[in-house]
């Protein structure tokens, strides 16, 4: 019963995956217009790139009992320090987006660049996080 609920797990976050994925390829190609100035352009994207939560998906699911087991295992061992800076910027992430969805900051509808600014908000911190971390374990921990 556990490996079908690790499989379902792992479905659930390749599905997310392929989500965040898709976003990241819509963004980088607005990114892309943007930067060469292009406007009113119809870009058709294959209908294959639709289907990529889905093959994620299918993916967590065949491999999610292995990765979830590798996951365990490698958190087991480590400190209550390094799953915090694992698990914080999830922790970040979640709520940002929760308390930009409930309060509504923005207005009733948030634009693009307001999405972006979001990203901008999740994912600064999380790099100043890690980047610190990066240094204290190269040139502190390590000499």
């Amino acid at each position: 019963m556990a490996q079908l609920g690790y499989r379902l797990l792992g479905a659930m976050v390749g599905f997310l995956l392929g989500c965040l994925a898709l976003a990241a390829l819509y963004f980088i190609l607005q990114f892309a217009l943007a930067l060469f100035d292009v406007n009113h352009v119809r870009f058709r994207a294959p209908i294959a790139v639709f289907f990529l939560p889905f093959i994620a998906a299918f993916v967590g699911l065949k491999a999610g009992p292995e990765i979830f087991l590798l996951v365990q295992d490698n958190l087991g061992r480590a400190g209550p320090w390094a799953r915090l800076i694992l698990i914080g910027p999830v922790f970040w992430a979640v709520v940002v987006v929760a308390y930009v969805l409930v309060f509504e900051p923005f207005g009733y509808r948030i634009s693009e660049d307001e999405w972006l600014l979001v990203a901008k908000i999740v994912l600064f911190p999380t790099a100043v996080l890690w980047a610190g971390v990066w240094v204290v374990a190269k040139f502190i921990i390590g000499k």
